[in-house]
């Protein structure tokens, strides 16, 4: 038996057994594979729910996650890497690593039902998997795989309150970073051609002016903020690193130039965007837009890759890394799975795994949300955001509804949304009529975003946020409303319908209004455009059958545990007009006197998702005696 073997005081874990094998015959024994089969079975059933989470994060938006599918076969590939370094290790139980891993089996209920935040859940999954590692094959092999291990970071999508906030100062340096640019370039095509172009920029946007004297706007969404570029170069940093730099300063130094090499490469896209503008507006949007932004991030990788080159050449190691010799270990026998120390690690696993479900099951929690639309079928009153009426007893439509380019549907995350301006129909003669923008945007489904709200969105369009007034109170006609009687659960007594109106003030049906709608309130906002004008802007959102007008009170009420279904509708109101954030919530009780019921059919009619009535794979269905929808 060779010294390291022997070392190993009978092999892994202190075991005496059969004679030493070499790694690839010991992992082929059927306890070795029992025992990773074991443990890869529980950790997989009690983390199924942030797998399957990250996984539809990655698939339903690949432009920003879809390289969270290949972390984990870079952490993979590191930790085959170190593989003769692990092995020369001295495996042993350690157990202060139960100590990480019953903090990260803990902590994951608590950030899946409590917090509810994904990022958060992804960590405990790694600290889980650390505590595991470190507690089965001890300090000597976690210094091993310890950065593998910490790599699996850059698959766990970041918070979107985090993406949103970096995003915004982003967008404000891409903005003026392409200003800079597009400016130095041409006063370098002045000395040449004795006539120049610039770039102006307000806000998020950009205005490109050509030597003919055309104003191009060019807006910096979301989508060219750089964040996507961040995140994705930060892991490409990350794996060069492990893999190409021999010291740990080395590695700490891409990663840092992870970040401005982003941002640098960033700006340099939207200067190329901003000039391809002038030759044709539509390069600026759409497929050319994407396209132009792929291609700008070949030099990226260059640049990028040249950093590796000269960090690799500032320090010559005089001696080669010598590489351990063939070890052999001891074999496994079938005495290793009734070790304290696994049995302590599996057990734990998979009895949190089956208390999870049971508390799940139990507790009727629903951690995964189902999508779910307003009834459209035949005799029913569902209808998308743009089958609003454009006409109305006392309002009609001013203009054509707001069209979005494919970068803004991008941005917004639904196709599901109408933009429209209202006008007063009845206002006396020689008054101005009173006029105002309607906007609403339907969510469903996985809901675990921050909703799009006026004080990001208007800041980055260019507009500067004045001041901010919580909950104004909208007046309503509610003398026609009446309760419904048979309202379900908890509902009951606290659901109201009201009429729906035709353009002549007929009544056609009643609709149930969300809970809480006799206090309907408004998040309203003052912001000052680029060129002095000033608006008022207020918004609320109706969700799973309620009304907020926080975002945090969005996740309470379309995160309600015990709800199958999630949906939001976010109402927002614009007037440059209104004087007063009571102004602007008296011109939205107006409209909404009027269109309130529209707006409900939009949503889906709650009091019949929580009777089991609707939709027809309704799960409460199967525990209420509701009869099934009709046909």
């Amino acid at each position: 038996m060779s010294t390291t073997a022997a070392s190993m005081s009978g092999g892994v874990g202190g075991l005496k057994g059969p004679p030493a094998r070499t790694l690839r015959e010991l992992m082929l024994q059927p306890p070795m594979l029992a025992a990773i089969a074991i443990l890869l079975v529980g950790f997989a059933a009690y983390f199924r729910q942030f797998l399957v989470t990250q996984a539809r994060f990655s698939i339903e938006r690949p432009q920003d996650w879809g390289h969270s599918f290949l972390v984990p076969l870079i952490s993979a590939y590191l930790l085959w890497r170190e593989r003769d370094t692990i092995m020369a290790s001295r495996a042993s139980v350690y157990w202060p690593g139960l100590m990480p891993l019953v903090l990260g089996v803990v902590c994951y209920p608590f950030m899946l039902l409590g917090i509810k935040n994904h990022m958060f859940a992804g960590a405990s999954l790694i600290l889980t998997l650390f505590g595991a590692v470190l507690l089965l094959g001890g300090p000597s092999v976690m210094r091993a795989a310890f950065l593998p291990i910490a790599y699996l970071i850059f698959g766990v999508t970041i918070s979107e309150r985090v993406m949103i906030a970096l995003t915004t100062q982003l967008q404000s340096v891409a903005a003026s970073g392409g200003v800079l640019t597009i400016n130095m370039l041409g006063q370098v095509y002045d000395l040449f051609a004795q006539d120049t172009f610039f770039a102006e920029r307000a806000g998020q946007t950009m205005k490109v002016v050509t030597p003919s004297g055309v104003e191009v706007p060019l807006a910096i969404a979301a989508a060219c903020a750089g964040m996507r570029m961040v995140v994705a170069f930060a892991a490409l940093a990350g794996a060069v690193a492990l893999v190409q730099c021999r010291h740990w300063w080395q590695r700490t130094a891409l990663l840092l130039l992870a970040v401005p090499v982003a941002v640098f490469m960033n700006v340099l896209r939207v200067a190329v965007l901003g000039l391809a503008s002038m030759q044709d507006p539509n390069f600026a949007t759409g497929d050319v837009h994407m396209m132009i932004g792929t291609l700008i991030l070949i030099p990226g990788l260059g640049l990028f890759m040249l950093i590796v080159w000269i960090l690799n050449r500032a320090v010559t190691d005089d001696a080669e890394k010598k590489t351990p010799g063939p070890v052999r270990l001891q074999a496994m026998t079938w005495r290793s799975v009734r070790r304290p120390a696994f049995v302590a690690a599996s057990g734990l696993l998979l009895a949190a795994a089956v208390g999870l479900q049971l508390v799940l099951s139990a507790g009727g929690i629903y951690t995964t949300k189902k999508a779910i639309e307003p009834d459209k079928s035949a005799g029913r009153d569902g209808i998308l955001l743009q089958g609003i009426p454009a006409k109305t007893l006392s309002w009609r439509n001013e203009g054509p509804d707001a069209v979005s380019s494919k970068e803004d549907i991008e941005e917004l995350g639904t196709t599901n949304h109408l933009t429209r301006w209202y006008v007063r129909t009845d206002t006396p003669e020689g008054q101005k009529p009173t006029a105002i923008q309607l906007h609403g945007a339907y969510y469903t489904g996985m809901i675990d975003t921050v909703p799009h709200v006026p004080e990001r969105c208007m800041v980055g369009a260019g507009w500067e946020l004045k001041t901010t007034w919580a909950d104004v109170k909208v007046p309503l006609k509610m003398e026609r409303w009446r309760p419904i009687k048979d309202a379900p659960g908890t509902l009951a007594g606290r659901v109201m319908e009201a009429p729906l109106l035709n353009q002549y003030g007929a009544v056609t049906r009643w609709i149930p209004m969300p809970a809480g709608a006799g206090d309907l309130r408004l998040r309203v906002s003052e912001f000052t455009g680029p060129n002095g004008q000033k608006l008022f802007s207020g918004y609320f959102f109706i969700a799973n059958g309620g009304l907020s007008t926080t975002a945090e009170g969005v996740r309470l009420l379309a995160f309600n545990l015990t709800d199958d279904y999630a949906y939001y509708l976010k109402v927002q109101f614009n007037s440059p007009r209104a004087t007063t954030p009571e102004e602007l919530a008296a011109h939205a009780g107006l409209l909404l006197d009027e269109l309130f019921p529209d707006l409900m059919r939009c949503v889906p009619d709650w009091t019949k998702v929580v009777s089991g009535e609707y939709p027809s794979d309704n799960p409460r269905r199967a525990r209420t005696d509701a009869p099934a929808p009709v046909k």
